[in-house]
């Protein structure tokens, strides 16, 4: 036998996270000079600038 439908209970209102804005967050401390950045400078991505220069040996198959 089917059951009847149960009327859908309703939910109880949760209050809406707060947003936080920049000014709320606590200020970032300026960066170190070996941190990695992200325009493309060594320690982002990028091989040290003398492994960099080398080239792979050929290889004899």
């Amino acid at each position: 036998m089917a059951t009847q439908p149960q009327p859908p209970k309703p939910q109880p209102e949760e209050p809406a996270p707060e947003r936080k804005t920049r000014e709320d967050l606590p200020q970032r401390l300026p960066p170190k000079p070996d941190e990695p950045r992200e325009d493309g400078m060594p320690g982002y991505g990028q091989p040290d600038e003398d492994v960099r220069e080398k080239s792979l040996p050929e290889q004899n198959w």
